[in-house]
C-alpha cells in the first residue's frame, strides 16, 4: 500500500512541477521560446517516463493519466488564481481533460511496452516521441500563413 502511495505522488508532484512551468513559461518567455512552454510534447514525454516507472500495464496507465490529469489542473488552477477568473470549468478545460485521459492512456501503454515489451514492440514504442515532435512540428509549420500551401 505504502508502495502504490508513493507512485501517486511521484505522479502528482511531477503534473504539478510540469504544470506550473507550463503557466510560468507561457508568461515570462520571450518569442519562440514561449511555444516551447506551450508544447505538448513537454507534457507527453514525461507522461511516457513516469509510466516506464511501473511493471504493471495498467499502474503504468493509471499514472501516466493521473500525471496529465495534474499538470491540466495545476495549469487551469494557476491561471484561474493568477488572472482571477473564477473557479468554472470551461471548454477549453474539458477538452484538456479528455486528451489528458486519452493521451495518459496512449503514452502510458507506450512507456510500459517501451520498457516491458517484446524487442520489436520496444523499439515501436521508443518511437513515440520522436513521433511527437515530427507531429507537432508539422503542426506549425501547416498553421504558418507563409507555408500554408504546402498543406
Amino acid at each position: 500500500m505504502e508502495k502504490r502511495l508513493n507512485y501517486v505522488i511521484y505522479a502528482i508532484i511531477w503534473g504539478i512541477i510540469v504544470g506550473l512551468l507550463t503557466v510560468v513559461g507561457q508568461k515570462f518567455l520571450p518569442g519562440s521560446f514561449n511555444s516551447f512552454a506551450n508544447s505538448g510534447s513537454v507534457w507527453l514525454i514525461p507522461a511516457f517516463y513516469v509510466s516506464r516507472r511501473y511493471y504493471q500495464r495498467k499502474q503504468a496507465i493509471f499514472f501516466s493519466v493521473i500525471y496529465l490529469l495534474v499538470c491540466v489542473e495545476t495549469y487551469y488552477t494557476f491561471y484561474k488564481l493568477s488572472w482571477k477568473t473564477g473557479f468554472m470549468f470551461d471548454f477549453h478545460e474539458i477538452t484538456w481533460i479528455l486528451c489528458a485521459i486519452i493521451f495518459g492512456y496512449i503514452f502510458g501503454l507506450g512507456g510500459y511496452l517501451a520498457k516491458n515489451g517484446s524487442d520489436r514492440m520496444r523499439v515501436i514504442c521508443m518511437t513515440m516521441l520522436p513521433a511527437t515532435f515530427l507531429a507537432e512540428g508539422l503542426s506549425y509549420l501547416v498553421h504558418f500563413k507563409e507555408y500554408s500551401h504546402m498543406a
